[in-house]
Order: C-alpha cells, then structure tokens, then sequence
C-alpha cells in the first residue's frame, strides 16, 4: 500500500486548489481501494488500527480533551445538516450496512412518522 504523502506547500494554497488536490487524492485512493484483495484490506485495516492506537496512547490529556471536543463538534454539524430520512435510517442501523436502499414508500412512511398515523396497518406493516 502507498502512504499518503503530506505536502507542506498546502499552506499557500486557495480553498480551489485544496478542493482540486482533496478531490483527486480521494479519487486516487477509492481507485487503490477497489483494486486491493481482501488480505491487502484485512492488512491495512490493521496498520491504521495500530497506527491509531499508538498515536491515542502517545497523546496527553490536554490533546485527548481537545480530539474529543473536535470530534463532538464534528458529530454535530454532521447531524445538523442530516435530513430526518438519514437520521432514521442511522436510529435503524441502516448506515453501518453498504447499499442499503430505502424506499420511496418507507422513505414517506418514516417521513409521517408511520407507526403513528391513523392510517398505519399493523398486519402489513404499511399505510392503507
């Protein structure tokens, strides 16, 4: 697996230039994914895990506070701009799986808040 180089001439750089680099890392990265066996997967699942845990266990209190405050704020936003479809289907467990898709009929079911709405059939599990 190639390591993601870090370019400090980023600094200088517009918000378009940063979208254009983003974007094309990210296209680079998703072709890399796609190509890679599941063993090269499974391993570099591993090296980001233990990555991940080294850098957690090397920090100090006041980064571990300031990490958890940044990915509140993260979390946050994240669900500030999330419609009430997304946000059932993560209450459902749906996000976690690949390609689930939600339809149109659930989607305005969950919207009318189904389970209760008059019309609900509990046999059927759908709006008459």
């Amino acid at each position: 697996m190639g390591k993601v180089r870090h370019s400090l001439g980023g600094a200088a750089e517009t918000p378009e230039q940063y979208q254009v680099r983003f974007q094309s890392h990210q296209v680079h990265q998703n072709a890399s994914r796609a190509a890679e066996t599941p063993e090269q997967r499974q391993s570099r699942l591993h090296e980001d895990q233990v990555h991940h845990r080294v850098a957690r266990a090397a920090e100090t209190p006041e980064q571990r506070q300031s990490r958890l405050q940044e990915d509140q704020v993260h979390h946050r936003v994240a669900r500030a701009v999330e419609t009430p479809i997304q946000h059932a289907a993560c209450l459902l467990g749906l996000r976690k799986q690949r390609n689930v898709a939600i339809t149109l009929k659930w989607k305005a079911q969950m919207h009318d808040g189904f389970m209760y709405n008059s019309r609900y059939d509990y046999e059927s599990n759908n709006l008459l």
